[in-house]
């Protein structure tokens, strides 16, 4: 079902051409056109939609008005301000936090697309939660009532299973077979840019299959493969069958780049520049298209090596990342004193951000010594519109998440 769109401007031919444009980037919408303000509340109640896009245009749409008229509907309707070079970033901050969801230049209609997309996936899961929850509250009353009002028996108090010895046991010797068979299986997600430059991006993951055909993800089997030893030679796995699949894309004419992660141990082992060499050589691939990533603890543990390590990969084009950066008194001397391409934002520096305005004006300022240091900044872990807002505002310069899209076994452009 298309969203259903509620487009308040003042020009009928205006809102015409924002569903004509929708439609041309791939986004079938329905909609309807709401002229001024003091018509909002009627058009609301008869048109029932979805989403509220408003363009700014006093006197007849005033944004200040238009916030508070927004917040007495009371609605869970989403609005999103299409903006102008009228509007400044201080007034879509000030806007978001009086209750607009999201903000799109008028003409990036591919951005709104993805923004309107987003939104309405977002809304109908609400929807959903709210309809969940209703009838698990009417089946409780229910049972209260054949229970003669008491409540059921009690929960389950026992703590939830870790991984003993036996589980990384097993574990190892999965690790073991799938090295030397087809046990393993990369994941993929999209890593996007907010600013837009032709090429697309990955995450590339480990997942590991088990008997029953279930898929199990790396935190689930590291500690066994660090515990076994495994964990060089799982990153070589990663990079060869990697570097296959990148190289039959990039003849199909996709302009794909890979973000690998990389182990403490790899990053010790002074062999993987030369077999890396030998193997980018053999498939005949730019070095370009990978960028290696690092946690930011395990660089700051080994920072003559990282030095090194990073120079020889620069000799064969490739990229460096720190991942998980910001979490450390030292992340800005880090990042200051050596040599790295993309910045990986710690989860826990936007975790929240929508509703902190001090994690947000922090943020910004941390984009803002990013951005001097000639780094690019990436923003992971979104799971919300809000987040994904307020990240496009401070400047950050990709984002990834499962509210983008999750990790695939294939390599779909993002929806």
């Amino acid at each position: 079902m298309p969203p259903k769109l509620l487009i308040l401007v003042t020009r009928a031919d205006e809102a015409q051409g924002i569903l004509a444009g929708l439609r041309q980037v791939g986004l079938e919408a329905k909609g309807v056109h709401c002229p001024r303000l003091d018509e909002l509340l009627t058009m609301v109640t008869t048109a029932t939609p979805d989403l509220l896009l408003c363009a700014p245009q006093p006197p007849l749409i005033d944004l200040a008005s238009t916030l508070e008229c927004h917040r007495k509907l009371a609605l869970d309707l989403p609005l999103i301000l299409l903006t102008d070079a009228a509007m400044d970033q201080a007034q879509i901050l000030q806007a978001r936090r009086a209750g607009a969801r999201d903000a799109c230049e008028k003409g990036n209609l591919p951005w709104l697309a993805l923004v309107i997309s987003r939104e309405f996936s977002d809304l109908q899961q609400r929807r959903l939660v709210g309809e969940l929850q209703r009838r698990v509250q009417s089946l409780q009353e229910i049972c209260d009532k054949i229970a003669g009002g008491v409540p059921g028996g009690k929960e389950d108090a026992r703590p939830p299973r870790t991984p003993d010895r036996d589980d990384e046991r097993q574990f190892a010797q999965r690790i073991n077979r799938a090295l030397g068979g087809d046990y393993f299986q990369l994941f993929y997600q999209p890593i996007i840019g907010l600013k837009g430059d032709g090429q697309e991006r990955y995450n590339v993951f480990i997942r590991l299959r088990d008997d029953r055909q279930g898929v199990r993800e790396a935190k689930e089997f590291l500690a066994a493969a660090v515990q076994s030893g495994r964990m060089t030679a799982i990153d070589r796995w990663v990079i060869e069958h990697a570097i296959l699949v990148l190289a039959d894309q990039r003849h199909q004419g996709r302009k794909l780049n890979f973000f690998i992660n990389l182990a403490e141990e790899t990053l010790r082992e002074e062999a993987l520049v030369p077999w890396l060499g030998e193997l980018l050589a053999r498939r005949q691939l730019e070095g370009d298209w990978l960028t290696f990533q690092l946690l930011e603890e395990q660089v700051l543990a080994n920072v003559p090596r990282y030095g090194q390590f990073s120079q020889e990969l620069a000799a064969l084009g490739c990229h460096m990342a720190f991942n998980r950066y910001g979490g450390s008194p030292r992340s800005e001397k880090l990042l200051a004193s050596l040599p790295v391409d993309f910045v990986k934002l710690d989860a826990q520096l936007t975790t929240g951000i929508a509703d902190d305005e001090r994690k947000e004006q922090q943020l910004g300022q941390l984009i803002d010594k990013i951005r001097a240091q000639g780094k690019a900044s990436i923003a992971t872990n979104i799971e919300d519109a809000g987040t994904l807002s307020i990240l496009w505002t401070a400047g950050v310069d990709y984002v990834q998440g499962n509210f983008l899209q999750r990790p695939s076994p294939h390599l779909e452009p993002i929806q």
